[in-house]
Parts: C-alpha cells; sequence; structure tokens
C-alpha cells in the first residue's frame, strides 16, 4: 500500500467516534475522552517511533512502536466498553435478559398515574406502566433506544413519552416511534388489571 493512503482508515473512525461520542454524558463522555487521549498518545509514539527510524536510532524506534502499540491495546480496551459494555453506538434496549413464561404482577393499580408514568421490574426488565386516554393500562420498554437514556425521568407528552436527553417521543400504547432522534420502537408487554394488580407479560407469553 503506498504510504500516502496508511493513515486514512483513521480518519472515518475518529469522525465517526467523535460522533458518537458527541451527545453522550457522564460516564460514557468520561470514558471516551480517554479512549481519544490514549488513542492520540499512541498515534505521537508512532510518529516518534518513525522519526527516530529514520534518524537511523533503531533501539530508541522499537521502544517507541512497542509503547505505542500497549497505548493502542489499552484504547482498544476502552472502546470495546463503550461500544460493548455501554453500548454505545448500538441498539438501546434493556440489557438481554430472559423474559418471564409467563405473567407477572408487578405494582398495584392504583399506583399507576392518570397521567404521568410508573417504573416498575419485571424480573430484572425495566418497564413503564401507563394509563391511555381510554383508562387502559399499557406497558412499554423504560429504556431508550436510542441511547438508553431512562425514560421514567422524560415528561409524558398525551400518550406518549419524551426521552429526557435527547427528546425521542415513544407512542405509550405500542412503544412506536413519534419523533426521532430514536429510530428502534420499544419493547410493548401486554398489560392488564387482575384483583386490582396491574400484570405483565411479553406478547407470546402465556
Amino acid at each position: 500500500m503506498p504510504r500516502r493512503f496508511a493513515a486514512r482508515p483513521s480518519r472515518p473512525a475518529a469522525l465517526s467516534g467523535w460522533a458518537e461520542w458527541s451527545d453522550t454524558k457522564d460516564a460514557p463522555r468520561r470514558l471516551g475522552i480517554a479512549h481519544a487521549a490514549v488513542n492520540g498518545s499512541a498515534f505521537a509514539c508512532y510518529a516518534l517511533s518513525l522519526a527516530l527510524r529514520r534518524a537511523k536510532q533503531r533501539p530508541a524506534a522499537l521502544g517507541a512502536s512497542f509503547a505505542g502499540y500497549a497505548l493502542v491495546a489499552t484504547a482498544a480496551f476502552f472502546g470495546g466498553e463503550l461500544s460493548f459494555g455501554m453500548q454505545l453506538g448500538a441498539r438501546h434496549t434493556a440489557a438481554p435478559i430472559e423474559p418471564p413464561a409467563d405473567a407477572v404482577r408487578v405494582a398495584a393499580a392504583s399506583d399507576v398515574p392518570e397521567h404521568g408514568v410508573l417504573r416498575v421490574d419485571a424480573a430484572g426488565i425495566p418497564l413503564l406502566l401507563a394509563r391511555t386516554a381510554d383508562g387502559s393500562v399499557c406497558a412499554v420498554s423504560a429504556i431508550c433506544t436510542h441511547r438508553g437514556a431512562p425514560l421514567d425521568e422524560g415528561e409524558r407528552d398525551g400518550d406518549a413519552i419524551r426521552c429526557p436527553w435527547h427528546g425521542s417521543r415513544f407512542a405509550l400504547r405500542d412503544g412506536a416511534v413519534v419523533d426521532g432522534p430514536a429510530t428502534f420502537p420499544l419493547a410493548s408487554w401486554r398489560a392488564r388489571i387482575v384483583d386490582d394488580s396491574v400484570e405483565v407479560s411479553p406478547f407470546g407469553a402465556r
């Protein structure tokens, strides 16, 4: 490969990484800064190694090269945590947990507000309960599919919930995307009131 093309593949990677990082916050933002700083340091080590090789200082050049390799490995670890641990740039739903096979009682019917939402736990899966305009109870995932925000901290807008981080809106009845930037709908669950309690179950369960 001609030398003038060698550095080009890193440019789109850096741009896409910056785009993903630009609307993060808290721990992902801090780790993203560390990831970029370590990658930048690795680049500096490789540039120094190249300069030392041209100056015929091979032992020092090898040392700088190994330092760059160690930094690249560290940056890769950070990048893996961002991608797989924090799901940056991935489809964001609740963490993959096996849903219950049967209906689960999650709240008293009186606890579900008429105009807000109630976050509940269904066998380890976070859900939102809400009453719609006709008085029925519905249940959808409590995790925004765009960046994993907790939707119970967002504002209810009619029969929709607005993400507190980036403003995506989802229909509470079926989880459909009303407004972006989210593109994937929320998982929707069957909800019903039994003996003054709310029972939820995945569609298809008993």
